[in-house]
């Protein structure tokens, strides 16, 4: 039954990263990263940056969400250090005491602005349509397109 379908359309895979891959991307690779990128891996003078897994979900969700990839979190997680730097540089030198900056949920915003999108930025986009269809997307080679009611 659905071999007829399957037949007259093309199916296109758009391959994508869930949420939790986005975390764990970022919990392995980027944080490191940037904490050795920016002096704070193996730093001397004690100084460290802890963001918590909340703040690194709400970052995922509300700030880069809506991408396949992981360029926008690389993009959050810098300005995250950035903005860390600058405010170790303002503040004036403290002595050898361990220093530990938190980012978490509370004080994310600060760091990163109002979040551009929400968790509830997809709803309501199909209200009004009859049980049974869809919304779907329609492309042609000289870069026309609708969006169709299937």
């Amino acid at each position: 039954m659905l071999q007829p379908l399957l037949d007259r359309i093309e199916i296109i895979h758009v391959p994508a990263y869930l949420p939790i891959e986005k975390i764990k991307i970022a919990q392995k690779y980027l944080v490191p990263r940037f904490e050795q990128e920016y002096g704070f891996q193996g730093a001397a003078q004690g100084e460290r940056v802890r963001i918590s897994d909340a703040a690194l979900i709400k970052v995922v969700n509300q700030y880069c969400g809506h991408e396949a990839g992981v360029r926008n979190l690389r993009k959050c997680l810098d300005r995250v250090f950035r903005k860390i730097v600058a405010k170790m540089e303002a503040a004036p030198q403290q002595s050898e005491s361990v220093k530990e900056y938190q980012v978490t949920t509370k004080n994310l915003e600060r760091f990163l602005d109002v979040p551009p999108t929400d968790d509830h930025y997809y709803e309501g986009i199909n209200q009004g349509l009859p049980v049974g269809s869809s919304n779907g997307l329609a492309y042609v080679d000289d870069g026309q397109g609708s969006v169709l009611k299937i």
